[in-house]
């Protein structure tokens, strides 16, 4: 799959706000918020990264 500047761009811009919408739903679960941050980014991200590469995957075959 090849990818161009503007998607690289705007998956990355999606993956840190959707991290980000997480992270403050979840923000009174007793932890530092940057630790929810950056478990949002690992599995939220992850979660999000994989679901719009299977779009585009199913999109070009």
């Amino acid at each position: 799959m090849k990818f161009s500047h503007k998607e690289i761009f705007d998956l990355v811009k999606a993956w840190v706000i959707i991290s980000f919408a997480f992270a403050i739903v979840f923000k009174n679960a007793g932890d530092v918020f940057i630790n929810i941050v950056l478990m949002s980014l690992i599995t939220v991200g992850a979660g999000f990264l994989l679901h719009e590469l299977a779009h585009k995957f199913v999109a070009q075959h």
